[in-house]
């Protein structure tokens, strides 16, 4: 074994913004937070802000150059910058807004301005200005000098340097005095700070290779601090007083300071061989820093701190603790370093073989246990030397090593737990399977084995007790007990389990306060236990039941930690990132709730004005709300939680790192969204922010709708009622009508019974009677009589019915042809024809036979020469009777050129009849029925339609 000497510094724990995170610059010359959690950078490319994700940009079209220097608020909270061209701007409306330019003041010089008694006061070389905010009105307020002019303000006052001498006003007193009692040696200032009763003064030229500082003490004329006084050689460029410390920002370093009894004592040096511009410390306890060539350095936690180790010994997998001082780590390369955290001065310890260190443990006395790759070796720390033991087989590969008494310890491996014994050099298998980890309680003197299915516990028999959880088995990762000796188990998936007298008596969740229920390494000092969780560290108070939580607001970005050790005022552990040591009583920040505020709204996946109150339509019911806390990882310490009254009155939590919630399909009502931030592990709460929402009916379901259609509903049944009553009286109407076609139906069967018994016709049949008894032609009169006879009974039979079938029909004009044939002898002839195709149907009676007799009388009676024929067609067409009759008499005018001559002026009574009955069946059935004459070059065309009915 040998051992190297070296001194290894630590930092506090940093992040560095560059590109990734949006950094639109890497030289910065100010920095300031606003009220609501901006941080506002003045940079070279311009004027910055930052919300804690994403930087935007503020210009001016009237803006000369980009860059801009010298954040500040007036009484109206409204942030102001400036430019090297004597502009001056300042930020209202989330707009850049041009105030003045002072371009023939400033010469070329970037002016230094502030505010005072609601005026803006400007020093520019060898000028000083007072403009007023609201006229814009120019007052010089010190005569113009050769020497620079600067200006100050410490609460109501305001300073000059001017000639050497100290001058100030007030605001109750604008009479300018002079401090005779404070000289200057130089005279180009810029600022000044008080430090316990003493003044320390700052000069604004920083480019000159030399330190710029000056001390007032005991109220006595300033003297240039050297060198040698503060250790410092290079000018300052900006100062930053906090809890007692003075920083002073170098041009190639930070440099910290105490200053006690006059003197500055340097606690650390940061930021080597970095320009930083200014430190800033905002309101959730981050501290900035700008740099001119670097970006922006921010510090989430001034008192966790890590090591400066070597790129190879960055991953930590062993940790043990010597004494009060002292520590030892194993890495993940086989490096062994010894560490005196007072002094941070390393010891290297060289081990043959140079593999990974998988585990520590010390006795409290000489001995050292290494479990390096599948080797183990005992060490003396008194001089690091080896020890050598017969039964090292088993630290190989170690998962738990814990410490019984000074020769005697516990190991879990792979394969199965065991007691080693130094002294005698044996050791004694106390289970055989894979083991996590290990733990003695000197107190009870009881052994806790991790296994792989299970936790046991061995007391001084050595008997296995199993320890169960809710009647399961305990997958425990890690072991402690605290001073109560309550012991203490880490588990994969049930967070923390207190366990005492073998029985599990506590479980802590993240619904007690706990991060995460997936824990990692604990340890337990006093009643304190620290859990290390896959989302931070916590400390746990055992007695009050409360956490304290270090996350990734703390600039903690890795949870892969091997183990923690517990000095008095520190903590130290390491991780895959590196070695870290922190400050137990000064590591937790005062946890400060930053408001929030929506940033977009989408309704439909349509980005909407933001506004309190949305009233849309039934079909715009997908909603998206989008938010955001301001200010670095400060929702790191928060959780969100929102609710929709109208839909469900009970908070949820929002999944953190999720800064939405999104409701897909609203019903129509009236709903109010609420959102509200909930501090971890805490009481504290934000304001409720509220946005009511009113999503309609359907314009079918609404009152007016539903009015409107009940109204026409009931104007439609009132319509039918009515229409009801008009159809019951059309009905009665048409029935009585019926009734009175059906009468003079009758009358007209009458009439038509009448024209067939016309005189004429009757005088007609007699005289050919007459005729064949005086010829003595008896058989032929007697025939003659007998078919006139049946005529006339079968057309008082028809004349009884409405309708008949029409083969009655047919009958009745064979009939009724044969007999006018007997009258004509053989000089007439008939046809009929079409009889064959038409249905079994029913036609008005009577209505035929006049036409014929027409055709016969008026037609084939004064035909002289040939043979007198008539022909009768039927046709059906629907429920129509189609009946075509046509003769060859004499024609239509030559008739009427006959009744003319015979002063036989009025319509045959016969024809007046059936054209009155025909019209009454039209208007009776409302159809196409009636009778028409055409044209024909021999005799008469009569086309007579008649309605049928099925039988």
């Amino acid at each position: 074994m040998f051992c190297v000497f070296t001194a290894n510094a630590q930092h506090p724990l940093y992040q560095q913004l560059s590109e990734k995170d949006g950094l639109p610059d890497i030289e910065f010359y100010d920095i300031v937070e606003d009220k609501d959690g901006f941080i506002w950078l003045a940079a070279d490319k311009g004027l910055f802000r930052y919300d804690g994700e994403t930087f935007k940009n503020y210009t001016h079209p009237e803006k000369r150059g980009l860059s801009v220097f010298g954040l500040k608020f007036d009484h109206k909270g409204r942030l102001w910058c400036n430019n090297i061209y004597g502009q001056y701007f300042y930020i209202e409306n989330d707009s850049l807004q041009l105030f003045t330019s002072l371009k023939k003041y400033s010469r070329g010089q970037l002016g230094q301005f502030l505010f005072f008694d609601h005026k803006l006061n400007v020093t520019c070389f060898q000028y000083n200005l007072e403009i007023d905010l609201e006229t814009k009105e120019i007052k010089r307020i010190l005569p113009e000098t050769k020497s620079h002019i600067s200006a100050f303000k410490k609460g109501d006052t305001l300073f000059y340097v001017n000639d050497y001498h100290f001058k100030y006003k007030t605001i109750t007193n604008d009479s300018i005095k002079t401090l005779s009692s404070l000289v200057l040696t130089r005279m180009s200032t810029n600022n000044l700070f008080k430090i316990n009763n003493d003044l320390l003064l700052q000069s604004m030229d920083y480019s000159i290779p030399e330190l710029n500082l000056f001390l007032s003490t005991n109220n006595k004329s300033f003297t240039k601090l050297t060198s040698e006084q503060l250790d410092l050689k290079f000018p300052v460029v900006n100062i930053f007083l906090e809890d007692g410390y003075i920083w002073l920002c170098g041009t190639n370093a930070v440099y910290k300071y105490k200053y006690v009894g006059g003197e500055f004592i340097l606690v650390e040096t940061l930021f080597e061989n970095k320009k930083i511009t200014k430190i800033f410390k905002d309101k959730n306890g981050n501290y900035w820093l700008t740099s001119l060539q670097n970006g922006i350095y921010i510090i989430p936690n001034i008192h966790i701190k890590k090591y400066a180790l070597s790129e190879d010994d960055e991953h930590i997998s062993a940790l043990v603790k010597i004494d009060a001082n002292t520590l030892l780590y194993g890495t993940k390369k086989g490096t062994l370093i010894r560490k005196n955290i007072s002094t941070n001065q390393e010891r290297n310890i060289v081990l043959p073989n140079r593999t990974q260190i998988n585990k520590l443990a010390f006795n409290g006395s000489d001995k050292l246990i290494v479990s390096i790759g599948d080797k183990g070796y005992i060490l003396n720390t008194s001089d690091d030397s080896s020890y050598n033991s017969k039964f090292l087989v088993g630290l190989g590969n170690a998962k738990g090593l814990s410490f019984i008494n000074e020769h005697e310890f516990v190991i879990g491996g792979f394969a199965f737990a065991e007691i080693l014994d130094l002294t005698r050099n044996t050791n004694k298998r106390i289970g055989f399977r894979r083991a996590y980890n290990t733990h003695y309680n000197t107190a009870t003197e009881k052994i806790y084995v991790s296994f792989v299915d299970g936790l046991e516990c061995y007391g001084k028999d050595l008997i296995p007790h199993e320890i169960t959880f809710n009647g399961q088995p305990i997958f425990a990762i890690d072991i402690d007990n605290t001073s109560n000796n309550i012991v203490w188990v880490s588990t994969f998936s049930n967070g923390i389990l207190g366990v005492k007298n073998g029985k599990t008596i506590y479980n802590y969740t993240v619904e007690d306060g706990l991060l995460s229920n997936r824990t990692r390494a604990i340890k337990a000092d006093g009643n304190y236990l620290w859990i290390v969780t896959d989302k931070g560290i916590q400390r746990f108070n055992t007695e009050e039941k409360t956490f304290k939580n270090l996350t990734k607001r703390d600039g903690l970005t890795s949870f892969n930690i091997s183990e923690i050790l517990i000095f008095d005022d520190q903590l130290v552990f390491g991780s895959n990132k590196g070695l870290y040591q922190l400050d137990k009583n000064k590591v937790f920040k005062p946890v400060i709730l930053q408001d929030f505020y929506f940033t977009k709204i989408q309704i439909e996946d349509k980005e909407v004005p933001i506004k309190d109150q949305y009233d849309l339509p039934h079909d715009s019911n997908k909603i998206k709300f989008e938010f955001q806390t301001n200010g670095y990882l400060s929702e790191e310490s928060m959780t969100y939680y929102y609710r929709l009254l109208g839909s469900n009155d009970t908070w949820s939590a929002v999944t953190q790192g999720v800064n939405e919630v999104v409701f897909n399909s609203l019903s129509s009502g009236n709903y109010t969204f609420q959102l509200k931030g909930v501090e971890i592990n805490g009481s504290k709460e934000t304001t409720i922010r509220e946005v009511a929402i009113k999503i309609n009916l359907p314009f079918y379901k609404t009152w007016g709708f539903i009015g409107i259609i009940s109204l026409l509903f009931i104007s439609v049944i009132g319509f039918g009622f009515l229409q009801r009553e008009n159809s019951i009286k059309k009905r009665q109407k048409q029935l009585l009508e019926k009734e009175r076609l059906e009468r003079q139906m009758v009358s007209s069967k009458l009439k038509s019974l009448q024209s067939q018994l016309n005189p004429h016709f009757v005088f007609n049949a007699m005289n050919s009677i007459q005729n064949l008894i005086l010829k003595d032609d008896k058989k032929d009169a007697y025939a003659y009589l007998t078919k006139f006879a049946s005529l006339m009974r079968e057309n008082l039979n028809m004349s009884e019915k409405s309708f008949v079938y029409f083969d009655e029909e047919v009958s009745h004009l064979k009939k009724y042809l044969e007999l006018e044939k007997l009258r004509f002898r053989d000089n007439f002839t008939y046809t009929l024809a079409g009889q064959e195709d038409i249905e079994d149907i029913k036609i008005p009676s009577t209505i035929i036979q006049p036409f014929i007799e027409n055709g016969i009388k008026h037609g084939l009676l004064h035909k002289k020469e040939g043979k007198r024929n008539i022909e009768i067609t039927f046709s059906q067409e629907g429920e129509v009777l189609k009946c075509v009759i046509v003769d060859n008499g004499i024609g239509i005018e030559a008739a009427k050129a006959i009744e003319k001559s015979n002063e036989l002026k009025s319509e045959s009574f016969s024809t007046k009849a059936i054209k009155e009955k025909l019209n009454l069946l039209k208007k009776y059935y409302d159809t196409d029925i009636g009778f028409h004459y055409e044209d024909v070059t021999i005799g008469t065309k009569v086309i007579l339609k008649i309605p049928a009915k099925l039988s």
